[in-house]
């Protein structure tokens, strides 16, 4: 699950990003990823986000995403993610993957 939050002072201009849910990536377990967001045109967004790559308790690199965001609906966005994965020291031991993405929107559920 992905977070998209505005920065206050810069509403809809800049942001964080945050990925929730941690994921089995190239062979290790990855806690939540961290990351900033900004627009570079209108509807537009550019992200980046890191996550740590980790086998049990040993540091097996980083993983980084990055892309692009374009909101289509007041619900849905689609855009662009590429990842690479680093060793420890931050040299590259993948090539950029690239890829597509969507998200929704989580419905709010009302008590009645």
């Amino acid at each position: 699950m992905d977070t998209f939050t505005s920065n206050a002072q810069r509403h809809g201009v800049e942001g964080t990003f945050l990925c929730t849910i941690p994921a089995e990536i190239s062979g290790g377990q990855t806690p939540s990823g961290h990351g900033n967001w900004v627009r570079i045109a209108t509807n537009t967004y550019a992200f980046t986000a890191l996550r740590v790559r980790m086998d049990g308790a040993t540091f097996l690199g980083w993983a980084k995403f990055w892309g692009t965001i374009t909101p289509v609906s007041d619900d849905e966005l689609t855009g662009t993610i590429n990842a690479q994965f680093f060793a420890p020291d931050g040299t590259p031991t993948s090539p950029p993957l690239p890829g597509t993405l969507e998200r929704h929107r989580i419905d709010i559920t009302f008590e009645q």
